[in-house]
């Protein structure tokens, strides 16, 4: 196969509900890429999970016999490919569509030369912040670095993220029922010598959108999860029945992304977004609905191209 795209870059909004336009740099159709070159079922969809890739590509970098694998689900893609093989069970609910291409060159990882913004000091220590208040839980640059395992979310509060970027050093970055109603020009960053995972659980119909910065060290990455001194990390995942409309990339090298119970994540309107991890399993009428189609002229900017 050719070589996969570059960066994505989602625009800045003014608020949850503001349309965007995003775009990126492309040597080929990917934009969903499991990095694990040897894992059986690097990419694994199954129990009606769903990977949906707009205009764009899956592939696996996996040598083996069941690079992607699907059973009881759906895969469409302008083109689905692996290193290893593209294979299938026998059920009838599945759904592959092209037909999967098996025995293709590795795509190297878009991102790999780039290094992640290094963190300043603990602005919060394991941090919770569920408590009901009046106001909404309003995150700045000024108290950006969350040290430990953090958890946002609950108690019928609201959350607002400034624009910029917010570190989780060595811990998990937990969103449970959250109501998150402005988080654009946004990136989550876990990093240290061992980072955590991004940990979705809304259990409700909610819907949230994520913008990633547009310039600056994260360009066109809303997630990023670095890789822990040992060359690992933790299994990322969602659940429940919300949807995390992303504009912009889902960046976890060394980790899983592991998605089920209804959860889906989606480019939000007028965005690109694609997802980058080692493996991925998609199950339980959970969705990837990844995208590069999205045009110029928005509302709230123009296509970026970069590199």
């Amino acid at each position: 196969a050719d070589s996969y795209f570059t960066r994505l870059v989602g625009v800045t909004g003014p608020a949850l509900s503001a349309s965007a336009t995003a775009g990126l740099q492309v040597s080929n159709t990917a934009c969903v890429l499991s990095l694990n070159n040897s894992a059986s079922q690097a990419i694994l969809v199954d129990n009606m999970g769903s990977i949906t890739a707009t205009g764009c590509g899956i592939f696996s970098d996996s040598t083996s016999g069941q690079a992607i694998f699907l059973n009881s689900g759906s895969l469409v893609a302008k083109s689905i490919e692996a290193v290893g093989v593209v294979a299938k069970s026998n059920s009838g609910s599945n759904t592959l569509t092209p037909a999967g291409v098996s025995g293709q060159a590795a795509e190297a990882d878009p991102d790999a030369s780039l290094q992640a913004p290094a963190a300043g000091a603990c602005s919060y220590t394991n941090a919770s912040f569920t408590a009901w208040q009046a106001g909404p839980y309003a995150f700045t640059q000024a108290k950006n670095v969350f040290c430990g395992n953090t958890t946002i979310g609950g108690n019928s509060t609201t959350d607002t993220f400034a624009p910029g970027i917010y570190y989780v050093v060595n811990g998990s970055l937990t969103f449970n029922n959250a109501t998150i109603t402005q988080a654009a020009g946004v990136s989550f960053v876990l990093t240290g010598s061992n980072p955590g995972a991004f940990v979705w659980t809304n259990y409700s119909n909610s819907l949230t959108t994520i913008t990633a910065p547009t310039t600056g060290p994260t360009a066109g990455i809303a997630v990023w999860q670095t890789c822990a001194a040992s060359g690992t990390a933790p299994a990322n995942s969602m659940a429940g029945g919300s949807t995390l409309q992303m504009g912009g990339q889902f960046y976890a090298p060394c980790g899983a992304l592991n998605i089920n119970n209804n959860a889906r994540l989606t480019a939000a309107a007028g965005t690109t977004m694609g997802v980058v991890a080692s493996t991925m399993h998609v199950s339980g009428s959970g969705a990837i609905v990844a995208n590069m189609t999205s045009s110029p002229g928005g509302a709230a900017g123009q296509l970026a191209l970069i590199k």
